[in-house]
């Protein structure tokens, strides 16, 4: 969601405990197209922010779990 014009991912470990919030640096124009993405590398707990395709913030989230919801 958008808030004070920046970028804000929130993720959250399946159980709904664990939240953490990245946000982006790129002050974002109302009525502009952007692209956005978020990344999640399982090996490095590493979370990546991008708009238009340039990276915008990093983080750490170590909570993911099970992200499809099955066993393996």
């Amino acid at each position: 969601w958008m808030q004070s014009c920046l970028l804000k991912v929130n993720l959250r470990d399946p159980g709904g405990s664990t939240v953490s919030t990245f946000t982006g640096t790129t002050t974002l124009a109302i009525n502009t197209w952007y692209h956005l993405a978020a990344t999640y590398d399982d090996a490095s707990d590493s979370v990546k922010i991008y708009v238009n395709g340039k990276q915008d913030g990093t983080g750490t989230h170590t909570s993911i779990g099970n992200m499809g919801g099955g066993t393996t």
